[in-house]
């Protein structure tokens, strides 16, 4: 048997079916990694004709998550089909909303998340079939980003919400509130803010609306020890009397707003952003803006408090999107006008204007110069990635002359502009401390 025309024959079949359906699994095996067997092949056309009898949608739905599966993990293909059928004979839509999100579920690895992925589709499944596209569309996220910890809160968060009895708006109400809230929160904190989330909801599903209220006004700052008092206190509150619990967690009351004061102390950067703004235009005497960190990583948020850090292109400075380094927000203001500092001593200093053609036509002019000197190959053939200056200290054989140039460079401002300038700005002196470090421990730059 030729597996060409055996697997041309397997997809004449389902063309024979349903022509659209057909063409996309043929565009999306054209992008599939992995050789697809004509067995494997075969029964993701039977299941995927299968699905299509019932409802088109479902059957696309699918094919698209058996391939994914082939792909990917053929191991999870039996407990997939499973999975499937078992919904799908309770009605396509059903069906379509397991094919879609069981696939990142099982992919995961995790039987932890696999287990509460069933018993919180069934819970949401009596709560009506409409609570479970859009909360799923989130778990979805979580789980292709690699978040699992996330993920397994998250599910027992919807477990706790809809499991409870409420009236038909409040549960329309959290299908939007709960994945909005939970993408909004930046991955390094998303597991433990959903958790206490997660415990108000077992309380009232009112008090954890309004604590996603507060975590909107500045509650999403707290440390995790604190957000842990701060829910704890509001729990008291709305024992005595609920609406006193919604006003805390919102808020809306002075006690919430008090006990908030006492335990922030982390400063987020639209906090101190005008004045830094305002510094650096001063500092620099150019329009240079304040930015953050979160829009180099694709917007994902994903930049840890802890690991404070900066840098810069020459025209915007990009900071962490909250500082909590020290146990005071005015301390954590000061880390925020430090890091400014340091790349405002770059750009003030000309860092950012080194060129390395005209740096390597001066070379050329010093006698017994014995750099490589084709200035057109090296100019030309750059990548993308590596900035001038680290194309230049490249030309040099040795690591040690690379990492005493690099050293050299950054401390001396009269080296850097040609100035006339006695000392170095403040970038210069924590970069020389950072080099001379490295050279004592005898690391490579």
């Amino acid at each position: 048997m030729n597996p060409k025309k055996t697997t041309q024959d397997l997809l004449n079949k389902l063309d024979l079916f349903d022509p659209d359906t057909g063409k996309k699994v043929r565009s999306d095996l054209q992008n599939c990694r992995t050789a697809v067997s004509p067995e494997m092949l075969a029964v993701l056309v039977d299941e995927t004709i299968w699905g299509l009898s019932l409802e088109t949608s479902f059957g696309l739905a699918v094919a698209r998550g058996m391939l994914l599966l082939i792909c990917r993990d053929p191991s999870c293909l039996h407990r997939y089909q499973a999975a499937i059928h078992l919904a799908g004979e309770k009605g396509p839509t059903l069906g379509r909303l397991m094919a879609t999100h069981l696939v990142p579920v099982l992919l995961s690895g995790h039987s932890r998340i696999r287990q509460l992925f069933f018993e919180t589709f069934e819970m949401m499944e009596n709560a009506g079939v409409y609570t479970l596209p859009k909360p799923l569309e989130a778990l979805d996220r979580m789980l292709f980003s690699d978040d699992c910890r996330s993920a397994e809160t998250y599910l027992n968060l919807l477990h706790s919400a809809f499991s409870r009895e409420m009236p038909y708006h409040r549960r329309q109400q959290l299908t939007v509130l709960l994945p909005k809230a939970a993408l909004q929160y930046a991955p390094a904190k998303r597991p433990w803010q959903l958790q206490q989330l997660e415990r108000v909801m077992r309380i009232d599903d009112r008090l954890a609306s309004a604590l996603i209220n507060g975590m909107n006004k500045g509650l999403d700052l707290l440390s995790p020890a604190a957000l842990l008092r701060f829910v704890s206190q509001g729990i008291d509150q709305g024992r005595t009397e609920r609406k006193r619990g919604e006003r805390f967690f919102a808020l809306e009351s002075r006690a919430g707003c008090s006990a908030f004061a006492e335990l922030q102390v982390a400063v987020s950067l639209p906090e101190v952003q005008p004045h830094l703004n305002r510094y650096l235009t001063a500092r620099t005497g150019r329009e240079v803006s304040v930015r953050s960190l979160s829009v180099l990583n694709a917007g994902t948020n994903d930049v840890s408090p802890a690991a404070a850090g900066t840098c810069s292109d020459g025209n915007s400075v990009y900071l962490p999107d909250e500082i909590d380094r020290f146990d005071t927000p005015a301390d954590n203001r000061k880390v925020y006008k430090c890091l400014a500092r340091f790349e405002a001593g770059l750009i003030e200093f000309g860092t950012y204007r080194f060129d390395l053609e005209k740096t390597l036509e001066q070379c050329s002019c010093i006698p017994g110069c014995s750099l490589p000197l084709d200035i057109e190959g090296i100019v030309t053939d750059r990548e993308e990635t590596i900035s001038d200056l680290e194309r230049f200290f490249g030309l040099f054989p040795q690591p040690q002359q690379r990492l005493v140039l690099k050293h050299r460079k950054a401390c001396e401002p009269k080296a850097r502009i040609g100035l006339q300038k006695e000392a170095p700005d403040p970038a210069v002196l924590v970069y020389q401390k950072q080099v001379l470090s490295q050279l004592r421990l005898g690391e490579k730059t």
